[in-house]
């Protein structure tokens, strides 16, 4: 197969990315500060 990405391709690829730095940062602030996060 080719390894030809076409534009479409490469920005899901940044989409998908961001979203996993994005919830590894939130895990990170959960661990931080669970208690500023879940206060009800």
């Amino acid at each position: 197969m080719s390894q030809h990405l076409t534009e479409h391709d490469e920005l899901v690829s940044d989409v998908v990315a961001c979203q996993l730095v994005i919830k590894q940062i939130l895990d990170v602030i959960d661990v931080i500060a669970p208690s500023r996060c879940a206060k009800k």
